[in-house]
């Protein structure tokens, strides 16, 4: 990335998200090799934003666990380098935790976006897929969940933590009521009082309702540009990634029903 890209960057992610999923004909895989070239190039743009999203928050102690045990293997291999084993096993299962929502819902994102592409016959590889949800997830989903953990921790904006809680809890409760499962939400929560909302609070909604419509975005001009859908086709693509949290839901209560 050259200094001119370095300084437009920020710029794109706001004004022109689209121009990262715009496919310049010189980066089209000509072979097998190239694809795979491709693929690590994506996976690699995709892993740092990953390590810049929970690397902060292993930082500030989100995650770590003073009673979690080190394992022996650990601990006979860290403790001739003069190092704690014990502060390098928490730091590092911390960032694994803090790391595996954001994969986990990129998973997702990937899974259904494609479906929904080759159910639509618009789908051009899967290697075109992943150029736009890396793009999408890496950048638009990590502001997503890192507006969510800054609810969760700063204090002062308790209204709107409340507000989030119960719209999650609202969402899950639709799906237990949908299975008949008889389970109930992880967190009770009710609706608060909206007018008691802080300016802060309604710009911290804000940015998360925005990089929410960017994520989306940005995947419909990828199926748009890479895959050179239709916009139907672009519409049914981006509707089946809004299916991933309703599968998340719907397999974590399938499997708190199986463990029963």
């Amino acid at each position: 990335m050259t200094g001119k890209q370095i300084v437009r960057w920020p710029v794109n992610v706001v004004f022109r998200p689209s121009s990262f999923v715009n496919l310049d004909p010189d980066q089209e895989a000509a072979n097998t090799l190239d694809a795979l070239t491709s693929a690590v190039r994506l996976l690699g743009f995709y892993f740092v934003n990953l390590l810049l999203y929970a690397l902060p928050l292993t930082l500030a102690g989100f995650g770590i666990r003073d009673g979690a045990a080190t394992p022996h293997v650990v601990t006979s291999v860290l403790s001739p380098l003069g190092v704690d084993p014990h502060t390098v096993w928490q730091f590092s299962s911390a960032l694994v935790t803090n790391s595996a929502f954001l994969l986990l819902a990129t998973i997702l994102t990937f899974g259904t976006f494609h479906v929904g592409l080759i159910l639509t016959r618009s789908s051009k590889g899967a290697i075109r897929s992943l150029h736009a949800v890396s793009y999408s997830s890496g950048i638009y989903l990590a502001v997503m969940f890192s507006t969510v953990v800054y609810l969760s921790t700063e204090s002062g904006l308790a209204v709107a933590e409340e507000f989030l809680l119960w719209l999650q809890t609202s969402f899950i409760q639709f799906f237990i009521d949908l299975v008949g499962a008889d389970l109930v939400p992880p967190v009770e929560a009710s609706r608060p009082e909206l007018a008691a909302m802080t300016t802060l609070e309604q710009a911290v909604l804000t940015v998360l309702l925005l990089s929410a419509v960017y994520f989306l975005y940005v995947l419909y001009v990828g199926a748009r540009t890479v895959h050179d859908a239709t916009r139907f086709e672009a519409l049914v693509a981006t509707g089946f990634v809004l299916l991933s949290p309703a599968l998340y839901v719907l397999g974590t209560i399938y499997l708190t029903m199986g463990a029963l």
